[in-house]
């Protein structure tokens, strides 16, 4: 099992997890109950794969490379179905799921939001990413993004592990952590408040105020002086706020 010959293709940014030791804390931080269903994405050699069958799951799993679903079909002839094809092209399943991958760097945050934002997300989500897109997630002001208002905002969000590049094949020329993803959004309508998000975020060198002022949501003086009613600095800045603040923005807006 696990074969060599099946070369990693740039094309696709795959990188082989071969750490049994970061497999460990993955499935760990999952909390994989027998029967639960499981959504691995880009299962690649396969390695993480087996450890999902050792628990027993009911795994899905979505690999884009034809010559690794081949192999892959060959490896666990039984036990776990394997779907060639996109990730971002394919619906996630009605019932209850969680998604565990070591997902590619360079769609990353297309994935969180393809699930994130889902008609049906979910429970929970353990992911390899970049160490600097993992920073961005769990960022606090003054350092925040529309990527960790999005993901605040639908999960609790977790950093379980930091991955040196040695723990893959061929190895990344960046380093990697695992994040786990609790999803559990603080709002009844946070397409809203990541709507503002969106629009506070347009310009990142401009004053927030400025950035809204600009989509006529409202005047400019009114946005001032709402800022000053909550103890905001007239020239604060989009990354200046916390997922908290931009719920009350958009309530108040």
């Amino acid at each position: 099992m696990f074969v060599s010959h099946i070369h990693p293709r740039k094309t696709w940014s795959q990188h082989f997890l071969q750490d049994k030791n970061v497999i460990s804390k993955i499935i760990e931080a999952a909390q994989i109950q027998p029967n639960e269903f499981i959504l691995e994405i880009g299962p690649g050699r396969g390695i993480l794969t087996q450890a999902l069958v050792k628990k027993k799951a009911q795994i899905l799993a979505v690999e884009i490379d034809h010559d690794l679903v081949n192999q892959l079909q060959k490896d666990f002839p039984r036990g776990i179905k394997i779907i060639e094809g996109d990730i971002l092209q394919i619906e996630p399943p009605d019932e209850p799921y969680k998604v565990i991958a070591n997902v590619p760097y360079h769609i990353t945050s297309k994935i969180l939001f393809h699930f994130l934002r889902n008609q049906h997300p979910p429970t929970c989500m353990v992911l390899m990413v970049q160490k600097e897109v993992a920073d961005r997630l769990l960022a606090q002001p003054p350092a925040m993004s529309l990527l960790s208002v999005v993901g605040q905002l639908y999960a609790r969000c977790k950093r379980i592990i930091n991955v040196p590049a040695s723990a893959f094949y061929p190895q990344p020329q960046v380093d990697s952590s695992v994040i786990a993803l609790q999803i559990d959004p603080l709002v009844t309508n946070p397409e809203d408040v990541i709507h503002l998000a969106k629009i506070g975020f347009s310009s990142k060198r401009r004053q927030l105020q400025k950035n809204l002022a600009s989509s006529s949501i409202a005047r400019a003086d009114d946005i001032k002086e709402l800022f000053i009613k909550q103890g905001w600095s007239p020239s604060i800045r989009a990354e200046n706020l916390c997922v908290s603040d931009w719920i009350s923005l958009t309530s108040l807006l």
